[in-house]
């Protein structure tokens, strides 16, 4: 089944969180880099101390790296809030895509789709109803014929005369649409 805006809803929702995974791992990954710049700045501070040794140019150069990793996270850290307040306002609302079910999908679908099973329904049930009727029909003139024949032979006990009809349950599921029968046709594997 084909609904072409419920589509455009999941690519974008997917487009949205790939991007909005992209725009978290560069916080994480500034955050990282930054953390791993004032780790080996303290290193080389340390080994400065404990050995006794000029480390200024290279702490300096860290220092440059530390400063700049820090602007990176701040930058990163703005675009992901700015991202969080702005990523809310998609094109493609799940209102929208109830609304064009409600509005197309549902009855071009019911039009399509469950108008001609419906008819096909009617139809059947008329045949059902028919053929229903016929058997009743038969079975009450075989009983009406059972008076009289009772009733001409002096007999006051009509039941006598054994009629075959469907008399156990098993018959009428046999012949019968029955509720059972509707439940399954709904919940059937499909």
């Amino acid at each position: 089944m084909k609904f072409k805006l419920y589509e455009d809803y999941l690519s974008e929702q997917q487009g949205n969180a790939e991007k909005s995974e992209q725009v978290f791992q560069k916080v994480v990954e500034a955050e990282r880099q930054h953390k791993a710049y004032l780790a080996e700045w303290e290193i080389a501070m340390t080994h400065s101390i404990k050995t006794g040794t000029d480390a200024s140019k290279a702490l300096e150069a860290l220092d440059d790296k530390i400063d700049k990793a820090k602007r990176d996270l701040e930058r990163a850290t703005r675009e992901r809030d700015v991202y969080s307040r702005v990523q809310r306002e998609a094109s493609l609302t799940a209102d929208d895509v109830i609304a064009a079910w409600n509005r197309d999908l549902n009855p071009q679908y019911y039009e399509k789709e469950i108008m001609p099973a419906l008819e096909q329904l009617e139809a059947a049930k008329k045949v059902y109803y028919d053929a229903m009727c016929v058997y009743f029909d038969k079975v009450h003139a075989i009983k009406d014929f059972r008076e009289e024949v009772s009733s001409q032979l002096g007999f006051e006990f009509p039941y006598k005369f054994y009629i075959s009809e469907l008399q156990t349950t098993a018959e009428f599921d046999r012949y019968f649409i029955r509720q059972q029968d509707m439940d399954n046709a709904q919940s059937r594997q499909r």
